[in-house]
C-alpha cells in the first residue's frame, strides 16, 4: 500500500478518485447517524367470550426506550420482546424486531409472533414505520420479502388468509405485506391513512395452509423492480411495510418476518461518469505495472 503512495501515478489515481466522488455512488457510503426510532402499530379484530366484534390498537407502548442504535449494523435493535395479552387472553400478540436500518440504505426489517388462542379467526394488523435520510428522487427500485412459519397444535389445519390494508399492486390479489411510500416532507411519521402514502408494487405473501406437525414454511420475494418515481421535485421520505392477515384459531399461531428496500438508481450520464472514473483508475494500475516493470538483460 505503501508503494501507492509513493508512485508517480499517484496524481493519476487521486483524479480518478475525484471523479468518481464527484459522481457518486448511490447506497454505498455508510454513515450511522441520530434518527428517529422506527415506529410500530397493531391491530387486531377478534371476538370477545360472549361473541362480540372487538378491535384492539396498541403501539403506543412500544417507545424509544425499547430501541438502542447497533452502532456496528447501523439498525435499530429491539433491547427487550414487547407481548400484548389481547381480549381476556383469547388473543396473544408477541414482536420481535430487528427495526430499521440507520444509515443511508433505506430498508425495513421485521419479524413477530402472533396466536390466536381462542375458537373463531383472528385479524392481526401490523405497520412498521421508518424516515428516509436524505430522501430518494428520481428513478428507483424496489424489492420486498416475506417468511412464514406457521403451526397447527391440534392437527385440525392452520390457515393464513391475506387481508387487503390499502390498494394492492394488483399482481396476484390481496397479499399479505405491502410496501407504500410517501413523499411527506414532515419531519414526523404521516399517519397510516395519510394521502401521500403511494403502494410500491412489491405486494408479497399469499395464502398459506398446513396440517399437522411439524410447522410449515412459506416464503416469497419479489425481486427489484422499477419503483414508484415522486412527482415534480419531490423525494420519497418516508417507507412502510402493512402486514394484515386472518389467522385460525385453537392455538395456531405464526412467525412472520418481512423485508423490504428501496435504492436510487444512478441516471444514464451518472453511469457514464463513473465508467469513465473506473476507466482511469484501470489506466492507473496497468501503468503501475508498467513502471514496475524491471528492463530484462
Amino acid at each position: 500500500m505503501n508503494k501507492v503512495f509513493r508512485n508517480t501515478s499517484w496524481p493519476r489515481a487521486r483524479l480518478a478518485l475525484a471523479l468518481l466522488a464527484a459522481v457518486g455512488a448511490p447506497a454505498m457510503a455508510e454513515v450511522v447517524g441520530t434518527v428517529s426510532a422506527p415506529s410500530f402499530e397493531f391491530v387486531v379484530n377478534y371476538t370477545d367470550a360472549v361473541g362480540a366484534a372487538r378491535t384492539w390498537t396498541g403501539g403506543a407502548n412500544i417507545d424509544s426506550s425499547y430501541f438502542t442504535l447497533n452502532q456496528t449494523t447501523g439498525a435499530w435493535d429491539l433491547t427487550r420482546d414487547w407481548t400484548a395479552s389481547i381480549g381476556g387472553g383469547l388473543v396473544t400478540l408477541a414482536l420481535k424486531a430487528d427495526g430499521t436500518d440507520g444509515n443511508l440504505d433505506p430498508f425495513v426489517n421485521y419479524s413477530f409472533q402472533a396466536t390466536n388462542i381462542g375458537g373463531a379467526p383472528v385479524t392481526f394488523q401490523t405497520t412498521t414505520s421508518a424516515p428516509i435520510l436524505g430522501g430518494v428522487a428520481g428513478p428507483n427500485q424496489v424489492r420486498a420479502s416475506i417468511a412464514y412459519a406457521l403451526t397447527d397444535p391440534t392437527g385440525n389445519g392452520a390457515t393464513l388468509t391475506p387481508l387487503p390494508a390499502v390498494a394492492q399492486d394488483g399482481n396476484n390479489g390481496p397479499e399479505t405485506q405491502i410496501l407504500r411510500l410517501s413523499n411527506s416532507a414532515s419531519p414526523t411519521l404521516p399517519g397510516v391513512n395519510n394521502a401521500s402514502w403511494v403502494n410500491a408494487g412489491v405486494d408479497v405473501g399469499q395464502s398459506y395452509t398446513k396440517v399437522g406437525f411439524p410447522t410449515g414454511f412459506y416464503s416469497d420475494a419479489d425481486g427489484f423492480i422499477a419503483g414508484p418515481v415522486a412527482s415534480g421535485s419531490t423525494s420519497w421520505n418516508w417507507m412502510q411495510t402493512r402486514t394484515r392477515f386472518t389467522l385460525t384459531g385453537s392455538g395456531d399461531s405464526v412467525g412472520i418476518s418481512g423485508f423490504a428496500e428501496i435504492l436510487p438508481v444512478p441516471e444514464p450520464g451518472e453511469w457514464a461518469m463513473m465508467s469513465v472514473g473506473l476507466g482511469l483508475i484501470g489506466v492507473v494500475a496497468a501503468r503501475r505495472r508498467t513502471v514496475g516493470k524491471t528492463p530484462q538483460a
